[in-house]
């Protein structure tokens, strides 16, 4: 079994839902699934979420104890996968402001390493040329012992 699939209970827990509710849904194909080599159903993930979003779809628009895709969901299960995309929501905005401030961390690094990569250049011509100085200096004395 791959990432992209499941077991039934797995998709069960995954969902929070019965397994036979799945096995409904399977059988009614509104699920993507296949069998495994044993014989055994297999759920695509990503299928098994869109399904669960669509019916929060149907929730946030009201419909608590109605009939969708037809399943039934009673108002504790509405909540419980209401409650679950508003924290997927939350989540997925927390990482987006996680992801901007790192690029904005990013770009400043970026901006003090050139510029540390300036003060370094100066600092490299000047003891160049320090040298050259002390060099001509020696240079000239040697030049008056003799």
């Amino acid at each position: 079994m791959d990432v992209a699939t499941m077991s039934v209970s797995q998709a069960a827990k995954t969902v929070a839902r019965p397994e036979s509710t799945i096995r409904d849904w399977v059988k009614k194909s509104l699920i993507k699934h296949d069998k495994d080599l044993r014989g055994r159903v297999v759920i695509d993930r990503d299928s098994l979420l869109q399904h669960v979003q669509n019916i929060g779809h149907f929730i946030r628009q009201g419909a608590t104890t109605d009939v969708i895709n037809n399943t039934t969901i009673d108002k504790e299960q509405s909540l419980y996968i209401t409650e679950a995309l508003r924290s997927n929501a939350a989540m997925v905005q927390q990482l987006k402001d996680d992801l901007q401030h790192e690029r904005q961390r990013n770009e400043r690094l970026e901006t003090q390493n050139k510029e540390l990569q300036g003060e370094i250049i100066k600092v490299i011509n000047e003891m160049k040329s320090l040298i050259n100085k002390e060099t001509g200096i020696m240079s000239w004395i040697r030049s008056i012992k003799s």
